[in-house]
């Protein structure tokens, strides 16, 4: 539980996500990504499952990059073997290739995270960052009720 000195409220974070009073945080870095305020959310679940927010999407774009990546590859094996010309766009979207993996390596990382389910705007997911310590975890789960959210501890996502 952590409680700063100018701002006396009581917040709970643990692994990227807070819990305070006023609603729930996304946390990276030290640095809040995004926050939902508590009467938006109607329920929070902690699930295991895909921790991309859309993870179907993020891998077809992943693959649309490293298929574009991969386009003009036959022709500079080509220019590299049998000379010609080679322009500067083909060597720039070779590195469409490792941003294109890095997405598709995210996309599909598995994990706990907490789904919010919100009132008027669909869902949200709020990945742990690493794997948790059960019991710390059931500490923070307990501590977020006493501020007011009930999580359901179970599902698969």
């Amino acid at each position: 539980m952590t409680q700063s000195a100018e701002n006396p409220e009581v917040l709970v974070e643990y692994l990227g996500v807070r819990f305070s009073p006023k609603g729930v945080a996304h946390i990276e870095g030290g640095q809040k990504l995004w926050f939902v305020p508590k009467e938006k959310i109607r329920q929070i679940t902690l699930r295991q499952g895909f921790q991309a927010e859309r993870p179907l999407v993020q891998t077809l774009f992943s693959a649309a990059l490293i298929l574009t990546g991969l386009y003009p590859l036959p022709h500079l094996i080509l220019w590299l073997f049998a000379g010609g010309k080679a322009y500067d766009i083909e060597f720039m979207l070779l590195l469409l290739i490792p941003l294109g993996a890095w997405f598709l390596k995210d996309g599909l990382k598995k994990g706990l995270y907490f789904e919010l389910t919100l009132v008027d705007e669909g869902r949200r997911k709020i990945p742990l960052q690493q794997k948790p310590e059960m019991p710390v975890l059931d500490m923070v789960l307990n501590r977020a009720a006493a501020l007011g959210y009930g999580i359901d501890r179970g599902g698969e996502g």
